[in-house]
């Protein structure tokens, strides 16, 4: 077996084997859910950026009312707005949340309930589930989409072909008790698909099952946040600028090997391994999400097509570095 393979399959290996536990372990849910309202004046200057960013643009859309809170006994760390419409029972989240305090992210969603129990939602989330979504529950994604009133059209076109099923009214008054029950639910559903379990404690955690699955959707580059324009751009940068450097690495090691006090093999080692992590910083302030994966598989690119040595070792470099960069970048940024 070819050697850049067996090591492909060892880091896969390592995947399956170290990350199964791991997400079996840190992967749970409440049953049942617990909110606290947030006041304006408990709100992070950060915080309340964020949200006074949308207020003025949903307010424009006709949802005048809202209430400012977060789950408390959710692991990760979340602020979320929910605003209520005056010409509609239809409404708009605005949600960040920080997970142990080094991934973050931010969404948009519009939902509406329905007599028959069908819940549609209408949300701009740049991460895929490895849940299994209720035959109720429909949702349309729009990763990337941050206009508020695009996706609020698209939500009340889907509405009106559910016109018949009849509308269910929440408010403020009774949309704390709706969010638990809909959330009960969905917990339900998980357990008979053996994705989770509930313990004795009322908490719902995470089976191998799940966990497979997640591995599986970290695996898939074509998940997530992947669209046309970000794919294009990181097949220019993330293969291009290693892909020249690895061309041109005779003629360069020869100009840094003086430089640098090393061999003229050593020359080029380093500055292909140069190119590399700056291609891996690069990629990691492009992609939220999916960075490593995308990052390994670009990295290799250069390198199959040109042959030589250490091709898997400088992507693996690579695809770290893009790792770290953007969870440094997704810390500062951390709205929750």
């Amino acid at each position: 077996m070819h050697p850049e393979l067996t090591m492909l399959l060892w880091v896969v290996g390592a995947l399956v084997v170290f990350g199964i536990p791991t997400i079996m372990k840190k992967t749970m849910l409440p049953r049942d859910l617990q909110f606290e309202e947030v006041p304006p004046e408990r709100l992070t200057p950060r915080q309340a950026e964020f949200l006074a960013g949308y207020d003025t643009q949903i307010r424009a859309l006709g949802y005048d009312d809202f209430v400012t809170y977060r789950v408390t006994n959710l692991k990760g760390a979340n602020i979320c707005r929910t605003y209520f419409s005056r010409n509609s029972w239809s409404r708009c989240t605005v949600a960040a949340v920080t997970v142990e305090k080094k991934m973050s992210t931010s969404w948009i969603e519009f939902n509406s309930n329905f007599s028959d129990g069908t819940m549609l939602s209408t949300r701009n989330t740049q991460f895929s589930s490895p849940f299994s979504r209720p035959p109720y529950q429909i949702v349309q994604l729009y990763p990337g989409v941050s206009d508020p009133a695009r996706l609020k059209a698209s939500h009340d076109q889907r509405v009106e072909s559910f016109a018949a099923r009849g509308q269910v009214f929440i408010d403020r008054n009774n949309f704390f008790d709706e969010f638990r029950k809909g959330h009960q639910r969905n917990c339900e559903h998980q357990a008979s698909k053996k994705l989770m379990r509930l313990d004795g404690n009322g908490i719902y955690r995470a089976t191998s099952r799940l966990a497979l699955r997640a591995i599986v959707r970290f695996l898939n580059p074509f998940s997530d946040n992947f669209t046309p324009a970000r794919a294009a751009a990181g097949l220019l940068l993330g293969a291009g600028l290693p892909f020249a450097v690895t061309i041109a690495s005779g003629p360069l090691a020869l100009w840094a090997s003086p430089h640098l006090g090393v061999t003229p093999e050593g020359g080029a080692l380093l500055m292909t391994a140069g190119a590399f992590i700056l291609t891996g910083v690069a990629l990691g302030r492009l992609f939220q999400h999916k960075v490593f994966i995308w990052a390994l598989l670009l990295g290799y690119l250069p390198t199959a097509l040109m042959g030589g040595p250490y091709g898997l070792s400088f992507s693996l470099l690579m695809a770290w570095t893009a790792d770290l960069t953007q969870r440094v970048r997704s810390r500062r940024r951390a709205i929750a």
